[in-house]
């Protein structure tokens, strides 16, 4: 799978916020599909096989920290785990990442290089909670994502 790559300018090690929009479609949204099915993964570098690591999914804005991410509807409104995705509308996917730490694959201080992958697992219940997202890798099929805007957050 085709991954996009990302580049923000932030301040020096500060988090960016990267958002990307795609439909329910490109979540690999089936009938009864919530965001709890879907899993962020950062692919990570100097990994063996393209291993990589999951970001940490919150509904909180005070928790909006390095590898964190959240889902949004096409109103702005944050996602639960528990709401359903459809595959006619449009989200926004918003990953923080901190300049010069794990997830950042930039060398450089103040830019951040980042591709990020969506994991989907088959439509199943899911518990009412605010963090983590709980497919498994096994079960998940890989999408590409594609990147729309860059942010910055100081």
């Amino acid at each position: 799978v085709t991954l996009p790559i990302v580049t923000a300018v932030v301040s020096n090690d500060k988090i960016a916020a990267l958002a990307f929009k795609m439909t329910g479609a490109q979540l690999g949204a089936k009938e009864n599909s919530v965001v709890g099915n879907i899993t962020f993964i950062k692919v990570l570098k100097n990994a063996a096989g393209g291993a990589g690591a999951e970001f940490v999914y919150t509904t909180d804005p005070t928790k909006y920290a390095d590898k964190s991410c959240v889902l949004k509807n096409a109103a702005g409104t944050t996602l639960a785990l528990t709401d359903k995705i459809l595959p006619t509308e449009t989200y926004t996917f918003v990953a923080f990442i901190k300049d010069n730490r794990e997830f950042d694959y930039a060398s450089a201080a103040g830019v951040v290089i980042d591709p990020i992958m969506a994991a989907v697992a088959e439509p199943k219940a899911i518990k009412s909670s605010s963090s983590g997202c709980n497919a498994g890798f096994a079960a998940l099929a890989l999408l590409a994502i594609v990147p729309v805007v860059c942010r910055r957050k100081k």
